[in-house]
């Protein structure tokens, strides 16, 4: 079930989609990447969308400040901020990974590497 929400939130954007994806509303353009490319083209396209992973910072704005956004960029989907990487270095999060997700692949790697 969705939600009821203070703000105009397409459905389509609650469900996991591996494809890009453009959602107008009479108020505003919800816009979800799903390449760090895509992210960028759209942010430079648009400088003042404001990008979210979750709906936090915009709920608030929306609901106590009263800030509404003409372009929204969703950026849960963005494969590059959902990856972990190990590598010589050390480790790269992604910026969208979860902490459980965090936990559990460090769990992993400690198993497979202990030093």
């Amino acid at each position: 079930k969705i939600p009821k929400l203070a703000i105009d939130y397409p459905k389509e954007l609650f469900y996991a989609c591996s494809t890009s994806a453009v959602f107008q509303t009479k108020t505003m353009e919800w816009i979800r990447p799903t390449s760090l490319q895509e992210l960028l083209f759209f942010k430079y396209k648009y400088p003042t969308a404001h990008i979210v992973v979750g709906n936090s910072e915009h709920g608030i704005e929306a609901k106590f400040k009263g800030v509404r956004r003409m372009q929204i960029i969703h950026a849960a989907h963005v494969e590059d901020l959902l990856k972990i990487d190990v590598c010589e270095e050390g480790v790269r999060v992604g910026a969208n990974v979860t902490w459980s997700f965090l936990c559990k692949e460090i769990n992993v790697v400690m198993a497979r590497e202990p030093e």
